[in-house]
């Protein structure tokens, strides 16, 4: 049942956008019935961290990129949904880190997702070339897992590799975006997304005083990042001096 439910879920936000579309028609009849429905592509960045790790710092950094689905419900609010690759995950210092002259976060988890963001966009004025704003949530689905770490010890030191096969593949996010949109249908992209869910959880943690931090047990994992893209939409906004009345 666990593993439906966020697909429901999925579907109950698309059919309740759906239905806002055609609640909102009255007021956007100055929209051209080509413009009402668009697609548009999307090439970025992802700079992640996962809360629970011990860590500190955005700094593991993967590509993400993908494909939109637009719905028009007024001049300047937009529904959307994408389908991305996303590569997320972290950087972790290895043992004896904190004995090292030059310390570096050579332990490297990566996770690759696919996402399904689905969100508003608002245009901050009734323009064709304008900042906007985003907001609304992420279905993740993890794809891959890939662990590079180097154990001293291991019977005493923590392995994240040990733990990969209890990841959960499912996630869910907030996402929170801001922009700048041409009339050109070129878009630039700023996003914090952070998940609801912890992906990982440690039934058997129990917290040790003075313990280095390679030693330590995980007691939960949880991904949230922030991301910079580049995107391209079909159709391209009439400036509202032209649209008829």
């Amino acid at each position: 049942m666990k593993k439906i439910l966020p697909t429901l879920s999925l579907i109950a936000l698309c059919l309740f956008c759906t239905q806002s579309v055609f609640a909102q028609e009255k007021y956007s009849k100055n929209i051209a019935d080509s413009e009402r429905f668009s697609a548009g592509v999307l090439l970025g960045f992802n700079n992640a961290q996962m809360d629970g790790d011990f860590q500190a710092g955005f700094d593991k950094i993967g590509l993400m990129g993908g494909i939109r689905g637009i719905a028009r419900i007024t001049s300047r609010l937009d529904f959307n949904i994408e389908m991305l690759y996303s590569q997320k995950g972290s950087k972790i210092y290895s043992e004896g880190f904190q004995f090292a002259s030059n310390p570096m976060k050579n332990r490297i988890i990566d996770l690759t997702y696919v996402d399904a963001p689905m969100y508003f966009k608002w245009l901050l004025k009734d323009l064709a070339s304008t900042w906007h704003i985003e907001a609304g949530g992420v279905y993740s689905r993890l794809i891959r897992t890939k662990v590079t770490e180097r154990i001293n010890n291991p019977q005493v030191d923590f392995s994240y590799e040990e733990i990969t096969a209890d990841f959960g593949k499912d996630d869910l996010s907030i996402l929170l975006g801001f922009g700048h949109t041409w009339k050109n249908g070129f878009a630039i992209n700023g996003r914090y997304i952070f998940s609801v869910k912890k992906f990982y959880k440690n039934k058997e943690f129990v917290a040790i005083d003075n313990v280095p931090l390679a030693a330590q047990d995980v007691e939960f994992l949880r991904n949230y990042h922030y991301g910079l893209s580049l995107s391209y939409t079909i159709f391209q906004r009439e400036l509202k001096k032209k649209r008829s009345r």
